[in-house]
């Protein structure tokens, strides 16, 4: 997340665009995708949630969470789900010219940790998580 410019405010460092960020790239699988594969994926890429995709439409977001909370129930076998069983459909979007500020209410207000941005033309083209949040933070206190 390199920055090319210093962040002198408050007011400045909270309005910044999620298009000036180097957001994380878009981990994405198919609705029929299964549930083991999801898991292996958020496992080797070291992230939290991966987009469901059908075409070039976003269908839902597939996040650790929903995965514990679906297999919470002992009914659920994890060898018999797939995406669209665990996803949140209709997933909350940011766009790129959503600010930083408005990114992190919505994420506290919605308590989403991992949030699609989507360009003008409403394609993914990356996903601001919680941790992305934190880090930039970090840097630039």
């Amino acid at each position: 997340m390199d920055l090319e410019f210093t962040i002198t405010s408050k007011k400045e460092f909270l309005s910044l665009k999620l298009s000036q960020l180097h957001s994380k790239d878009v981990l994405s699988v198919a609705v029929a995708t299964p549930v083991e594969e999801i898991i292996s994926m958020l496992h080797e890429h070291n992230v939290g949630a991966v987009m469901v995709m059908e075409g070039s439409g976003l269908r839902g977001v597939v996040s650790e969470r929903d995965i514990i909370n679906k297999l919470a129930d002992p009914t659920q076998k994890l060898s018999k789900l797939c995406a669209q069983d665990v996803m949140t459909s209709k997933p909350i979007t940011l766009s790129i010219n959503d600010t930083f500020d408005t990114a992190m209410r919505t994420m506290n207000e919605k308590r989403f940790r991992h949030l699609p941005v989507v360009d003008d033309n409403g394609v993914v083209v990356s996903v601001f998580s919680i941790k992305e949040a934190l880090d930039f933070l970090l840097m630039h206190l």
